[in-house]
């Protein structure tokens, strides 16, 4: 029946009958009989047929191709809104912007969503018409509505960055859950950055397993730090890996910092005895020429390379892919870059080359080299002294919110290091950082009102800021306390509170607070005299008037006493390890 109402010339029936052939529903599937259909039902003025056998032409010869754009052109004007896009898109790609705009216009007349986004973007960018952030906002709203993934994420990103919009964070979130929801990998990426790590990595697999190289960096970071999933080096490098050889600089950054660091494979035996270009070169699959395998293999069979060069193969590739990243702009890398020049790691060192790229990274907004490069200034350390420009630097990174650059230029303030002492500013810069409660801030600031710079004298509102610091394990605040309630100053005077927080800045392996535990015991200043104990903790300090007191005690104790003690220390170095950055 359907193929006696394509042959009377029925329209309808010859555009489905070539559908039938071209997919083989039905019927053998046959690209001769489809393109002859579509073409009976194009002639009678069927816009579906018209669009089909445009794009079966669009693969053709030139003349085919000439053909397909006539089609194409005749089914828009129609009134096929595929067909106005598909004629948008070609007019875009050949350069003909403005005629472009026309198409995509009269396509989002008819409601088509990723027209809709089309003329928002046309009227952000002013690309075939003139720019108007108002109607471009209003057209991302109509295609985001419509259910559009592109659109939802660049609403959800303008909502995010508040770019013409205030900022609405819910919005934010909402749009862009909804595009990653219809597989848009960027749109998976943001979700994954604003949930919690847990809930992030089912975000950036998706993304990843589709391709998608941030999804790939962000899932090799999160195996590599351990966030939301276990720690797995391993995994870190497969995903990471590729994203990095196409080009990512985060990817290649995370894959020189794990080379550096010793977080990736070690090569095989042998391997770090070749140039670290060969070792690269196995490791992504390459063939070496003869010319090269040769010298290459003797080498190899020289035996077992040492741990010294298997570190320096891995740092001289670890240079590598910051030096890619760091040409990418990315002011992390170039800040590894500057580090591996000044330690020499990987890559023969030089203070030339070091403060080069530390000064590219400040430039490209890296508050870290910022600091790292104030610092240098105000020391003259590789550079001329220059305290204006170091404290202007340093004041940038500061007000961006970095918190060693706020301690640093408070420090410099207060002593007067390389700037004029100025204890009003050095209080300007600490106090917010310490009412958001870093230990270190709350003991510089303690310091400040105990002595009355930049602000009246008050030993209570010191007491209060040590005690701050104090409870979150800030040793110098400790012993600043336990001063306070030894002496009385700002809080009731108190031997006993004064001895607990020494012996916890001494438990936490202070050699001051260790020194001040034994001369309590042996003179017997706020706690009983006890030769045993002195013995134990001026033993436990590695400091020279410790060690001079020693001299003192031990012709003073017994034999049993001294045994006593040693017990005491074994047993105090049992229960209290000691942290690694504070080994050797």
């Amino acid at each position: 029946m359907l193929r006696a109402q394509a042959w009377v010339g029925d329209a309808d029936a010859q555009s489905r009958l070539a559908e039938m052939y071209a997919q083989g529903d039905g019927v053998t599937a046959d690209a001769v009989q489809a393109r002859r259909w579509y073409r009976a039902a194009a002639e009678a003025g069927d816009a579906d047929s018209q669009l089909a056998l445009a794009r079966i032409l669009a693969d053709g010869s030139q003349a085919e191709s000439e053909r397909s754009r006539a089609w194409l052109e005749r089914a828009a004007e129609s009134g096929l809104a595929e067909a106005r896009v598909e004629l948008a898109v070609s007019l875009a790609e050949a350069g003909e912007s403005a005629g472009a705009f026309e198409w995509f216009l009269s396509a989002a007349s008819l409601g088509h969503a990723l027209a809709e986004h089309r003329v928002a973007q046309a009227y952000a960018t002013g690309d075939g018409v003139g720019r108007d952030p108002v109607r471009a906002l209003e057209w991302l709203e109509k295609s985001a509505a419509g259910d559009h993934a592109a659109a939802q994420f660049d609403l959800a990103r303008r909502y995010e960055n508040g770019d013409g919009v205030e900022i609405d964070l819910e919005r934010a979130g909402s749009l862009y859950q909804r595009a990653a929801e219809q597989g848009h990998a960027p749109a998976q990426v943001a979700v994954g950055r604003l949930v919690e790590p847990g809930r992030a990595v089912r975000w950036f697999r998706l993304a990843a397993e589709s391709g998608d190289l941030e999804g790939q960096t962000e899932l090799g970071i999160a195996y590599d730090a351990g966030r939301g999933v276990s720690r797995d080096p391993v995994a870190a490098e497969r995903w990471l890996r590729p994203a990095a050889e196409a080009g990512h600089p985060r990817a290649q950054n995370r894959l020189g910092m794990m080379y550096r660091d010793g977080r990736i494979a070690r090569p095989n035996d042998g391997e770090a005895t070749l140039p670290h270009w060969v070792i690269a070169a196995k490791r992504r699959g390459m063939k070496l020429p003869p010319d090269v395998l040769g010298p290459i293999e003797a080498r190899v069979e020289a035996g077992k390379p040492s741990d010294d060069e298997i570190r320096e193969a891995m740092a001289a590739e670890a240079v590598d892919w910051f030096r890619l990243a760091a040409r990418q702009g990315l002011p992390e890398a170039m800040l590894n870059l500057a580090l591996a020049y000044e330690m020499g790691s990987g890559v023969e060192a030089s203070p030339t080359q070091s403060v080069e790229w530390l000064r590219k990274a400040a430039d490209a907004e890296s508050n870290e080299a910022q600091v790292r490069l104030a610092q240098r200034m105000f020391d003259g350390l590789g550079v001329p002294r220059d305290g204006a420009e170091a404290a202007a630097r340093m004041e940038r990174a500061a007000v961006a919110g970095h918190p060693d650059a706020v301690i640093e230029l408070a420090r410099r303030y207060t002593i007067g290091d390389g700037i004029e002492q100025d204890y009003v500013q050095a209080v300007r810069w600490i106090r917010p950082v310490a009412a958001q409660g870093m230990p270190v801030a709350q003991s510089r600031l303690a310091r400040l009102y105990y002595d009355g710079h930049g602000v009246p004298r008050d030993h209570a509102e010191a007491a209060k800021l040590y005690r701050a610091a104090a409870e979150q394990g800030l040793v110098q605040a400790q012993l600043s306390l336990a001063a306070m309630y030894l002496r009385g100053e700002g809080v009731e005077r108190s031997r006993p509170i004064g001895m607990a927080w020494l012996e916890r800045a001494a438990n936490a392996h202070d050699p001051r607070a260790q020194t001040m535990m034994g001369i309590a015991y042996y003179r017997g200043d706020a706690i009983r005299k006890n030769l045993v104990m002195a013995h134990m903790w001026l033993r436990l300090s590695s400091e020279a008037e410790a060690r001079e007191l020693l001299a003192e005690v031990e012709p003073l104790m017994s034999d049993p006493q001294r045994r006593d003690s040693d017990r005491r220390r074994e047993r105090w170095l049992a229960e209290h390890p000691k942290p690694r950055d504070a080994a050797g």
